[in-house]
């Protein structure tokens, strides 16, 4: 084994494990308990070479001496499970084919081997290289889609050393951990601390929110709204805390300009060249698109609050901003998608008016938003999307006669879909019933 960890050649590496595999099949079981021991600490070695013979040393055991391996189970099924996700696609390959080939159903195997798979995986989350951290950061988000149920028992744990370690510099793959945080919310917002951890890890998120970087800042808010999502499902949450500061950050993307390309980074000034001004007009349009959509996934944050929020005071009480941010995404030069998601966010913002609770904002500027959106003739899917937006408007009296015309407007429209949204409006209740 030592042989094969310090050879240079993969072939006469892939000779080693494989002899080494074929011995192990008539050996003793405390000799192959050391051998698994030794596949362990090669398995989190900083050394790829290392970490490659681990990984194929225990699938040469699994298919020439599963006999001997399955005795050491509990070393190496929590390995498989989290090299599975290494950054190394070989390496993964190989961890994912024990897994397949020595574990039975994935729950019942990740609720055997939880507490061995979590102290790897909060191990390396520790580490330094951010190879590691982003391992462990998809090993906690394969845990907690696959089997939310044994993710549940140490959600509040999880979470905590998921958001502690979101502040700091931006490593490659950092946005993997936005993920995980998302998909623990989602598979067991309900076991985390309702009082403390639900706003905890809201706050944590919208300070990421808050970075330059528009494609790092795009995938904090998407990791936001999948939590708005989870907590809107759960009680206790208190939507006077919350709601304020997710439209003080939703103001805040849209108010982002892309950052500039500068002679620093860019070489372009007196001394530039051709090539260079080329490359730094390139990179500002990425730029600019990179934050185009940091405003759709900032939309898409402020419509889930809309629409989910519980307590319709809390949202009452910033109606006001949400309609004029609403009316800002929806100017037609815009991208569809950020218009559509203004329009959903309309949708839910409309919960606040009714017959007994006057509009606190501008609607008829809203309505005339939301029309020009209906006339686009080039997206369906955003006029579908402002039939249930004119629909909710109708929800206030004053523009109930406006919006239902426009509606029977709509009936004629040249698509199918379109049409029949419009009809089933009419005919039916609110998009917010």
């Amino acid at each position: 084994l030592s042989s094969a960890s310090t050879e240079a050649s993969a072939l006469v590496r892939s000779n080693f494990v494989a002899a080494i595999a074929a011995i192990a099949r008539y050996a003793t079981e405390p000799r192959v308990n050391a051998l698994a021991l030794e596949i362990v600490r090669l398995a989190q070695s900083e050394a790829e070479k290392e970490r490659a013979v681990a990984a194929q040393l225990a699938l040469e055991l699994s298919r020439s001496a599963p006999d001997a391996l399955r005795p050491q189970a509990t070393l190496i099924l929590p390995l498989a499970f989290v090299g599975a996700y290494d950054t190394e696609a070989a390496g993964s390959k190989k961890w994912n084919e024990v897994w397949d080939e020595n574990a039975g159903g994935v729950t019942n195997t990740l609720r055997i081997y939880f507490d061995e798979i979590r102290d790897i995986t909060t191990k390396y989350l520790m580490a330094k290289q951010w190879q590691r951290k982003r391992q462990a950061a998809e090993v906690f988000s394969a845990i907690a889609s696959k089997a939310p149920d044994v993710m549940s028992t140490k959600a509040n744990e999880i979470m905590g050393m998921l958001i502690a370690e979101l502040p700091g510099r931006i490593w490659e793959g950092k946005t993997s951990l936005f993920t995980a945080v998302a998909k623990v919310m989602e598979s067991s917002a309900k076991d985390i601390n309702v009082a403390m951890g639900v706003v905890t890890v809201i706050d944590a998120l919208l300070a990421e929110c808050a970075r330059t970087k528009s494609d790092y800042r795009k995938a904090a808010l998407e990791a936001l709204d999948a939590t708005l999502v989870a907590v809107s499902a759960i009680d206790g949450v208190d939507d006077d805390i919350i709601v304020p500061k997710i439209v003080s950050c939703v103001d805040a993307v849209l108010l982002a300009k892309a950052p500039d390309v500068d002679d620093i980074d860019s070489g372009v000034g007196v001394a530039g060249s051709a090539e260079r001004i080329e490359a730094a007009k390139f990179e500002t349009e990425l730029r600019m698109k990179a934050t185009g959509a940091s405003a759709v996934a900032a939309m898409a944050v402020l419509a889930t609050c809309t629409n989910r929020v519980k307590t319709i005071d809390a949202l009452r009480a910033h109606a006001p901003k949400c309609a004029a941010l609403c009316a800002t995404s929806l100017d037609p030069e815009l991208s569809r998608d950020r218009r559509r998601q203004a329009l959903k966010a309309c949708v839910g913002l409309m919960r606040t008016v009714s017959s007994e609770c006057a509009a606190t904002f501008d609607v008829k500027t809203l309505l005339s938003m939301v029309v020009l959106a209906s006339e686009d003739t080039q997206s369906s899917a955003l006029r579908l999307d402002a039939v249930d937006a004119i629909r909710a408007i109708a929800n206030d009296p004053n523009f109930k006669i406006t919006s239902e015309t426009k509606l029977r407007e709509m009936t004629n429209d040249k698509n199918p879909e379109v049409m029949r949204a419009a009809l089933r409006a009419l005919d039916g209740p609110s998009p917010m019933a």
